[in-house]
């Protein structure tokens, strides 16, 4: 809906791993004109870049020239994009940490992260995986 959280994580955490491989943006019914400072500050922890990451209408994304689009729970995907819209489309389903502790927006940003490698993975255009050891 804001634009202004789960789905500026998404971006910033897709553009981060999948560098060079994929192109992300995050869009809104709603946008709330502002990127969500908890969003901003656990994206720094990690030391990932957020000087791109601006809140979007849908009206400035052309879902039509991606290969997928994907809901972070605020609406049915198919209420958001239209019938006409041939591409993927995903509902991650994930609870909104707006106005709550820093450790929900941990949380949030680890559990888009997941989802963000997951989809990397299925997709065949993961970052290369360290072994520990």
């Amino acid at each position: 809906m804001g634009n202004s959280c789960r789905s500026q994580l998404a971006e910033a955490l897709a553009r981060h791993h999948g560098a060079g491989r994929i192109e992300a943006a995050s869009a809104g019914t709603h946008p709330a004109g502002a990127v969500s400072r908890g969003a901003l500050e656990v994206l720094g922890e990690r030391g990932i870049d957020t000087s791109s990451l601006r809140s979007k209408g849908l009206d400035e994304v052309d879902i039509h020239s991606f290969d997928r689009v994907i809901a972070m729970g605020c609406h049915p995907v198919d209420e958001i994009c239209p019938a006409r819209y041939a591409g993927r489309k995903e509902d991650w389903d994930i609870p909104d940490p707006i106005g709550q502790p820093a450790e929900v927006y941990r949380r949030t940003r680890d559990l888009v992260e997941r989802k963000v490698l997951d989809l990397l993975d299925r997709i065949g255009r993961a970052p290369a995986r360290r072994e520990e050891g």
